[in-house]
């Protein structure tokens, strides 16, 4: 449980209880937070930055992401030409945070094409499904591999990139 003072609960298990709690209903909150709760760099750069923050009184606070204020520095970083990586998590967690943030309401995110390529494997995977939550899809995994028998590059997607290709011949 949070302290008195108001922290943020150490264990993990607590604190996506909270953030559940404050996002309660709203199937994009819940994804956005789901979602950098599940990257353990990037939730532990927003808890050490003061981004997510314990809310309301007791018996029964919640938690939030302050997803407007992360984007905000990470900006702010940017622009004084310092990488996000080197004061926090890298390039793959700062494209799940943008995600995040647009699923939260809390920022308009314009196009997913300029950091989508930024997403690691299992960044991607963890994407995929907090868009499917969102959705209300709740019975859906993604699976960048796609269980392919035949190795890697034989999934729907390659054989539909593939196709593509023979159609610019």
């Amino acid at each position: 449980m949070a302290t008195e003072s108001g922290d943020l609960p150490e264990d993990p298990d607590e604190l996506y209880r909270l953030l559940m709690r404050g996002a309660s209903t709203v199937w994009q909150v819940e994804a956005a937070e789901r979602l950098i709760f599940q990257v353990g760099t990037l939730r532990q750069w927003l808890v050490g930055n003061g981004f997510i923050r314990l809310e309301g009184d007791r018996p029964r606070p919640w938690a939030s992401t302050h997803f407007d204020e992360a984007l905000a520095k990470v900006l702010e970083l940017s622009r004084d030409g310092r990488a996000f990586e080197a004061t926090g998590p890298g390039r793959s967690e700062r494209a799940v945070l943008l995600v995040a943030a647009g699923l939260s309401g809390q920022a308009r995110i314009d196009t997913l094409r300029h950091f989508m390529p930024d997403l690691e494997e299992d960044h991607a995977r963890l994407v995929a499904e907090a868009m499917m939550y969102a959705a209300g899809l709740m019975d859906g995994a993604a699976d960048p591999t796609a269980h392919e028998a035949d190795g890697p590059g034989t999934g729907p997607n390659a054989r539909a990139h593939e196709r593509r290709i023979l159609c610019t011949d």
